[in-house]
């Protein structure tokens, strides 16, 4: 999708039409996003790891520390960054054929709601690649951990089954060619 292209969504009755935002105000909001919800993604994958799941999607809520992830949400997530990221997602979006930014509160004054809807669909049209590619590589990640946990379990396995003998040193060698005893057969007296 080029950034003139769009995408388009129904949501309360009105029709949004979202756009591509220029690549460096995008990247400034991707920015804040990660470091808004960048502390509770690593919980979850914490908690990932520590169920053996190969996503953070495959998690169950039992297994998530979900007030741990809601607190550090809360406390990056500031009232002027919202706005902020509000702000900068209305210019970039049509609303029933109208700029969104015009008409902002005529369309979402008293439904909080919609307005959240449209804000998750703006950033999905924006960042969902990034987002996709993001819990791509967390499994991989976690694919990777488990996979070196297992290697790590057979080699320490093999490593407990087939002990080697001791290796003999140069000296032991020495003391036995001269007594005329082979290692094997010394090693046999001892």
């Amino acid at each position: 999708m080029s950034q003139l292209e769009s995408q388009t969504k129904a949501i309360a009755g009105r029709q949004f039409e979202v756009f591509k935002l220029p690549p460096l105000d995008a990247n400034d909001v991707l920015i804040e996003i990660v470091e808004v919800v960048g502390p509770a993604l690593g919980k979850l994958a914490d908690a990932s790891t520590k169920a053996k799941k190969t996503s953070i999607l495959d998690l169950e809520l039992d297994e998530i520390e979900v007030g741990d992830a809601i607190e550090f949400v809360a406390k990056s997530l500031t009232k002027e960054r919202l706005r902020a990221l509000i702000g900068t997602m209305s210019k970039v979006t049509h609303c029933d054929g109208k700029r969104l930014a015009d008409v902002f509160d005529l369309v979402f004054r008293g439904d909080l709601a919609a307005m959240y809807q449209w804000l998750f669909f703006a950033i999905e049209v924006n960042f969902g690649n990034f987002f996709d590619f993001l819990r791509s590589a967390i499994g991989r990640g976690r694919a990777a951990v488990s996979q070196a946990d297992q290697s790590q379990t057979t080699s320490e396995d093999i490593g407990h089954c087939s002990e080697s003998p001791p290796k003999a040193t140069r000296q032991d060698i020495r003391k036995s060619r001269g007594s005329g005893i082979s290692t094997k057969s010394r090693h046999a007296m001892s």
